[in-house]
């Protein structure tokens, strides 16, 4: 209780409640706090990460996750990740240990390990796996292009899905940005956040006056199964897609929170963020 700085560290779901504890440290105690997450799944909707930056201070937050870490994608918007825009100093996104999306390994905290040793034992050592952040996509499209496959229809996959895929990922973003969304935070949003987003604006609305935006649903609706009849079932289409990413990711979270002993909180992560962005539509 009479140190000078605490520093709080976690891995998976202990990465969240690291975040809640040094937020409790510095506010309600008023000490120093260092914060240091690994793999963690977002922590707060709206306004409660940047709340938690003001608390704890930026520059004493270092979050890092592998870019294909499937538990660092829950939950979705309009939930966030605490330092979580890309190129942010302290947001330190490294290439996974695997090239495959869904795979626990690139969640397992060895990896993590093995993955920060790279980085040197030296004083420079934090702004050389920053250098190694660098390196990463952020591409939605490349997301996205994993997250649709399903192990049942592992051919629908193409070059041409792909680019439909790409441009509906792209127009969801102009949209969100004249709905006043910052750059900042539409540059940390994955496919399903995307998804969300859109579902929770209304876009309907907009896809009526779109027919670039009803191509790709239409290719997005034909993935999901979803028969499209006239222009009033694009939430219906958004719906459908968004939950069969959540399906398709969701036995991989439950196995990589697993791996530490956790899961209990997974519907909650898992459903709630859908739920919120659903409310609008109804």
């Amino acid at each position: 209780m009479d140190a000078d700085v605490v520093h709080c560290v976690g891995h998976s779901l202990g990465g969240a409640i690291s975040t809640l504890i040094a937020a409790h440290y510095a506010a309600k105690r008023g000490q120093g706090v260092m914060l240091y997450t690994f793999g963690s799944p977002r922590v707060g909707a709206y306004a409660t990460p940047s709340a938690l930056e003001a608390i704890i201070g930026k520059e004493n937050i270092y979050r890092v996750a592998h870019d294909l870490d499937p538990v660092t994608l829950v939950a979705p918007y309009p939930y966030s990740h605490v330092n979580g825009i890309p190129r942010e100093q302290n947001n330190m996104t490294l290439r996974s240990p695997t090239a495959k999306l869904l795979s626990v390994a690139n969640h397992d905290m060895m990896q993590y390990v093995n993955t920060l040793s790279q980085g040197g034992d030296t004083q420079l050592h934090w702004q050389n796996i920053r250098g190694m952040s660098s390196l990463v996509s952020h591409d939605n499209a490349v997301l996205a292009r994993w997250l649709l496959r399903s192990i049942d229809n592992p051919s629908w996959i193409t070059q041409k899905a792909v680019a439909g895929l790409s441009l509906l990922l792209k127009i969801f973003a102009h949209f969100l940005q004249l709905q006043k969304a910052t750059s900042a935070i539409l540059s940390g949003m994955t496919a399903i956040d995307l998804f969300s987003a859109a579902l929770a604006q209304g876009i309907e609305k907009y896809a009526a006056t779109n027919p670039e935006l009803m191509a790709g649903l239409n290719v997005a609706a034909a993935w999901a199964r979803v028969t499209v009849v006239g222009m009033k079932f694009t939430a219906a289409v958004i719906r459908a897609v968004m939950q069969r990413m959540m399906d398709i990711l969701k036995p991989f979270v439950q196995q990589a929170f697993s791996m530490v002993g956790g899961g209990t909180p997974l519907p909650l992560v898992l459903l709630g963020a859908t739920a919120i962005a659903g409310a609008v539509i109804g």
